[in-house]
């Protein structure tokens, strides 16, 4: 698995990789579409066609998780 381990809204970041949520970014700045989905609460969706989200290299290795315990050295 390639997915990423987002922190949560706002300032989502990878808790494995680190990098910041590029969808809540495309959010921020407006790079997205809404799409009519009557299933949705508000009655559409974002979806986001330009952004390009990377596999997480370090999957499950929770190097950017600042909850994790970290052994002791």
């Amino acid at each position: 698995m390639t997915e990423h381990q987002w922190s949560g809204w706002p300032g989502a970041w990878c808790l494995d990789c680190g990098i910041e949520d590029p969808r809540e970014i495309a959010l921020a700045d407006g790079n997205y579409i809404e799409v009519p989905d009557s299933n949705a609460a508000m009655g559409f969706r974002f979806e986001f066609p330009n952004v390009i989200v990377p596999p997480c290299l370090c999957k499950g290795q929770g190097l950017f998780n600042p909850y994790r315990k970290q052994p002791l050295e």
